[in-house]
């Protein structure tokens, strides 16, 4: 009797596991012989098939040869000595495609750069931006429709549309280096949500009004021998403003204040703390009127004096 091959594949989610389970069932209980094979690391199949079955044969891919790959591609990393390797790329099996990394990783630069006033910070998420678009080693945008010389996506369902990026850039085999190849197709190349909404979430970000970065007030500390902190804020503008303190490892006296400012003439809120626990670093955060995005940094160890900690 000749051989008859049967494969499910295509996207994530529609039911390749369950198909390929039901049709291997209802052959072999016809009395044909059947092998189930998956080549999927998770190996769902063994949740999908109770029991055995007359007829049925079922096998996976190599457990220790994933683990192996897996070990290869870590080593392909810098190594950082004692073990440790730092790569560019995820490691990853049969999906490949690094934007919901990338991005993710891009938002959380730029929430903590705007959160501490880092400029540079924000500059490193404005170019890992940049690189979606097409400052990459292959000089082509990845975003539809956007973007220096791009080209079309793997889109299954929802069809073309200006703005849409796919999973993300893969690597060749175990190396650590980026790989685009020209031919589209799943799964790197296939559009899907995460990877523009991401994007969406770093945009707001990276497009937001640059003039909420500004305060109108610093922030300096001054420590003296028996342990005790001080923490000033210098302030600037108008009318009745709130300024609160937040702080790990500090036990800080009242917090929140209010004061009324006056046009041209600075005033300085004070507030005494302690060190909570002298073998921790602590750390203070001066916020105006309850806004996270008009705030001071302060940050020391119970030995650090009259340190300067206006962070801009």
């Amino acid at each position: 009797m000749a051989e008859i091959i049967v494969v499910t594949s295509g996207k994530g989610g529609v039911g390749k596991t369950t198909l390929a389970a039901a049709v291997a069932v209802a052959l072999a209980t016809r009395g044909l012989d059947v092998h189930l094979s998956t080549s999927d690391p998770a190996a769902h199949l063994a949740q999908t098939l109770h029991g055995t079955l007359d007829h049925l044969t079922v096998s996976r891919i190599d457990p220790h040869e994933v683990t192996e790959t897996y070990r290869a591609q870590v080593l392909a990393g810098l190594s950082m000595g004692d073990g440790w390797y730092l790569r560019a790329l995820p490691v990853w099996f049969a999906r490949r495609g690094n934007y919901g990394v990338l991005l993710s990783q891009a938002k959380a630069l730029s929430a903590a750069a705007r959160l501490r006033g880092d400029s540079a910070g924000l500059d490193l998420a404005q170019r890992q931006a940049q690189w979606v678009v097409g400052r990459n080693p292959f000089t082509q945008s990845t975003m539809y429709g956007e973007g220096y010389d791009w080209a079309q996506q793997y889109s299954v369902s929802a069809g073309d549309f200006v703005g849409s990026l796919p999973v993300g850039m893969q690597s060749r085999g175990d190396s650590d280096l980026p790989y685009w190849p020209s031919q589209n197709m799943y799964v790197y190349k296939e559009v899907w949500v995460h990877s523009t909404s991401r994007w969406l979430w770093l945009m707001e970000d990276l497009l937001a009004d640059e003039t909420r970065m500004d305060p109108g007030f610093t922030v300096t500390t001054s420590s003296t021998a028996n342990g005790e902190l001080t923490i000033r804020a210098t302030a600037t503008g108008v009318g009745a403003h709130t300024f609160a303190i937040r702080a790990e490892n500090l036990v800080v006296a009242q917090p929140s204040r209010t004061v009324t400012l006056t046009a041209g003439m600075p005033t300085t809120i004070e507030w005494k703390a302690r060190v909570a626990s002298a073998e921790s670093p602590w750390v203070a955060v001066v916020i105006a009127d309850n806004d996270p995005s008009r705030r001071r940094e302060a940050a020391g160890s119970d030995s650090a004096t009259n340190r300067n900690a206006d962070r801009r």
